[in-house]
């Protein structure tokens, strides 16, 4: 039988790098866009250096451009090694991308994602995902968590997050946390309310104030999220009155509403 998994290969920019008791944190594309938002304000404000990539002919034939370099579309991030017997991790990990993946390749690239993790000593996974939030009500977002294992569960015992008990969640999030669930690795996701339609900063804002309170020798500086998002606020309150006011949208007052 022919196997027709997408090859993935991995290829590192540093010749030798240390990991060990490592929080792999995966973002991706999501509702609100939190995940992406999370993962890049994460890499930008903890200085993370690029080390490495997941290559795969399957990945669409696209380049991120960040500071002027073309980077890969799925990029391995890391911050330095910090041994300190007070904290659950002594190293952060990001795995990013922000391109959509088609089904097998999201499959093939679970199955390398808790390979890599498990052969560099990382203690868990952490995903970001949304959970839909229709209405437009600005009030701070619920945050909740789904684990795989109670390895899992005790790094998180701590953050008093809701557990998500019943539902579905489809996608990468969805994939890792069976996959995990089958190996008894832990998995943990950290799932916020957010709009659909536009970039939610405060739900972002959200899911970093947790990931401060699970890594405490890292802190995590969210204001300028949640000042983002309460100056989208304020547009998108202004554009809503004026819907109000004439029955239709305007175009002027909300063709600048995500700038």
């Amino acid at each position: 039988m022919t196997d027709h998994s997408p090859k993935i290969d991995i290829h590192y920019f540093e010749p030798e790098i240390k990991f060990s008791d490592v929080l792999v944190i995966v973002t991706h594309p999501t509702i609100g866009t939190i995940s992406s938002i999370c993962g890049n304000y994460l890499i930008e404000h903890l200085n993370l250096r690029l080390i490495g990539t997941f290559l795969s002919p399957e990945l669409s034939p696209t380049t991120i451009i960040r500071n002027g370099t073309p980077e890969p579309p799925i990029r391995i991030y890391a911050g330095e090694y910090i041994e300190d017997d007070s904290t659950i991790f002594d190293q952060i990990v990001i795995i990013s991308s922000e391109l959509p993946l088609s089904a097998p390749l999201m499959y093939e690239l679970s199955d390398r994602i808790i390979e890599w993790s498990k052969f560099n000593n990382a203690r868990a996974i952490l995903t970001i995902e949304a959970i839909n939030k229709e209405e437009v009500d600005f009030k701070i977002p619920n945050v909740f968590s789904l684990t795989t294992n109670n390895d899992a569960k005790s790094i998180i015992k701590d953050l008093n997050l809701n557990a998500f008990e019943n539902g579905m969640i489809s996608g990468f999030t969805g994939l890792l946390q069976y996959k995990g669930f089958i190996e008894n690795y832990p998995v943990i996701s950290i799932l916020s309310e957010a709009h659909k339609d536009f970039p939610d900063s405060k739900s972002a804002a959200a899911v970093l104030s947790k990931l401060n309170s699970l890594l405490p020798t890292i802190e995590i500086d969210f204001e300028p999220l949640l000042k983002q998002a309460e100056l989208f606020e304020k547009q998108l309150k202004l554009a809503m009155t004026q819907i109000d006011k004439n029955g239709t949208s305007n175009r002027n007052s909300s063709s600048g509403m995500f700038a």
